[in-house]
């Protein structure tokens, strides 16, 4: 699904529960639903290069995720749910406009 024009995803993108590799980056999304958090199972998740000024608070249901790819965006901060993302290896949030972390970012110990 990468480098299209999408700007939104349906909420149903949760019932994709064993989804193994989403790759979302280069459209337009604007936001993400909640729901991206019932997948799991999914240890790579990559939406670099959209509009996103937010992340939701569901990104902490990815309890698989070890990669975790949001850069050039538009976040200005991270939901302290990124905390509960204890399997991440690789997170990369260059190239948004973040002015602090949070606290639970230190949670990250891979």
């Amino acid at each position: 699904l990468h480098e299209n024009q999408l700007e939104s995803l349906p909420r149903e993108i949760g019932n994709l529960t064993l989804m193994q590799d989403l790759r979302l980056f280069n459209n337009n999304l604007l936001e993400l639903p909640m729901e991206v958090g019932h997948m799991r199972y999914l240890p790579a998740f990559r939406i670099s290069s959209n509009q996103l000024p937010d992340l939701t608070v569901g990104i902490g249901g990815l309890d698989a995720v070890t990669d975790l790819l949001i850069a050039d965006n538009y976040l200005e901060g991270l939901p302290p749910q990124i905390g509960l993302l204890t399997n991440i290896t690789r997170l990369r949030v260059t190239r948004n406009r973040l002015a602090s972390l949070p606290k639970e970012l230190c949670n990250l110990y891979n």
